[in-house]
C-alpha cells in the first residue's frame, strides 16, 4: 500500500513539474509579440465551419485543418492564462 502511495505521489510531482515547465515555455513564447501575432493569424478560423450542408461548396478537409489550427492557439492561450494547479488537476483527472 505504501508503495502505491509513493508511486501516486511521484506521478503527481512529475506531472506538476512537467506542467510548470510547459507553462513557463508557453509564457516565454507569449512574450514574443511577432510570433504570437503570426500564430493568431495562422490559427484564425477564416473559413465557414458550418457542416450542416447549408454552406455550399464547403471543403471538409479545410474546415478540419482550420479547426485544428484554432485548437493549437487555444492550447497556447490555455497554458498562458491558466494557473498551474488547475492544469495539474486536469492532467490528473481530478
Amino acid at each position: 500500500m505504501a508503495d502505491t502511495d509513493e508511486k501516486i505521489k511521484k506521478m503527481r510531482e512529475d506531472t506538476r513539474l512537467a506542467v510548470e515547465q510547459l507553462k513557463a515555455a508557453y509564457v516565454e513564447l507569449s512574450k514574443n509579440e511577432v510570433v504570437m501575432q503570426d500564430l493568431r493569424t495562422f490559427c484564425a478560423l477564416s473559413i465557414p465551419t458550418d457542416m450542416s450542408g447549408k454552406t455550399p461548396n464547403l471543403d471538409a478537409n479545410k474546415v478540419l485543418v482550420a479547426t485544428g489550427r484554432a485548437t493549437v492557439l487555444e492550447r497556447v492561450d490555455y497554458f498562458i492564462n491558466t494557473p498551474v494547479e488547475q492544469i495539474v488537476k486536469q492532467y490528473l483527472g481530478a
